[in-house]
């Protein structure tokens, strides 16, 4: 299970206006196309990446596709308004994103001809969609809480999962959902069984508050979360066993490789990819404009 919330160790759900930390670079015009840099050797020879790019110097995002193995980088994403695409996920069944040519978020899919393809009834953020094809997005209920709300593959109604001020979900199988949110000062999670919206006891994961990244499985099969806290090593987590903090390189992580054994540095700066088990970094270069998430996966998506 591949996917990315991504952005979420620089910002989490809520459209890339207000994230400002990082001076931004020149602004670029219609005849200064965004050129995405890099030495994509160092990441590796397999699979694609998908990258979320700054286009504009200021807060405009759009996805770009890197295929690993010839190095070639693509735009696969052209939202019209100031912000693009706010945040997206991949899956083994597609591509789904938050973009916001109206200002506002809007849950789209990605078309085999590579549309982004509004999904009917859906305001809302940080999408996320399953092996099998079922969407999970938070919908904004009054300004500081949300609901989450799914809508199962092949069909068109949303039904609503839970919510709460701080609640994110990523997928731990076809079936369950774990649902990260904050407790007493704790990050804690409980499960959510999609059929019958059945919800599981809550258990801790950290002190502070963190929210997932991304999410993969380890060769053993168990499902595998990357947790940040915005200026914190991020957490490599299994649930029910203890999280794993990274190395302080990791405050920059965005998304797992296929296996789990590696991750993506990004948010500014340099890109790297960082080794889980031995802590070492290696430096892929400057990429030329501000990367604010990505997803590492095996198949691609998205026009040639």
């Amino acid at each position: 299970m591949r996917g990315a919330l991504v952005a979420a160790l620089v910002l989490v759900g809520a459209g890339v206006a207000g994230c400002d930390d990082e001076p931004a670079r020149p602004a670029t015009t219609e005849a200064d196309p965004v050129r995405l840099e890099g030495d994509w050797t160092k990441v590796g020879s397999e699979g694609h990446l998908y990258l979320q790019v700054n286009t504009d110097g200021s807060r405009h995002y759009e996805i770009f596709r890197v295929d690993l193995a010839t190095g070639d980088a693509t735009q696969v994403t052209d939202v019209p308004g100031p912000f693009g695409v706010s945040t997206f996920s991949v899956s083994r069944a597609g591509l789904v994103a938050a973009q916001a040519p109206h200002g506002v978020d809007e849950i789209a899919l990605m078309t085999s001809d590579g549309h982004l393809e509004p999904v009917p009834r859906a305001r809302g953020s940080s999408p996320d969609i399953s092996n099998r094809g079922d969407l999970v997005a938070l919908r904004p209920v009054g300004k500081r809480s949300w609901e989450l709300m799914l809508r199962e593959r092949d069909t068109s109604a949303w039904r609503r999962l839970g919510g709460g001020p701080t609640a994110r979900a990523a997928w731990l199988d076809p079936t369950t959902l774990a649902v990260v949110d904050t407790h007493d000062g704790h990050t804690t999670w409980r499960a959510i069984t999609v059929e019958d919206g059945r919800v599981g006891p809550r258990h801790a994961v950290a002190p502070g508050r963190y929210v997932p990244a991304d999410y993969g499985v380890r060769d053993n099969g168990r499902p595998l979360l990357l947790l940040g806290d915005r200026g914190a090593p991020a957490l490599l987590w299994e649930p029910g066993r203890p999280a794993e903090r990274l190395p302080p390189a990791a405050r920059r992580a965005g998304c797992l490789s296929p296996d789990g054994t590696e991750a993506l540095l990004t948010g500014g700066g340099d890109l790297a990819v960082l080794s889980i088990e031995t802590g070492d970094v290696r430096s892929v270069g400057d990429p030329g404009t501000r990367v604010l998430g990505c997803a590492w996966v095996e198949r691609r998506f998205g026009p040639d």
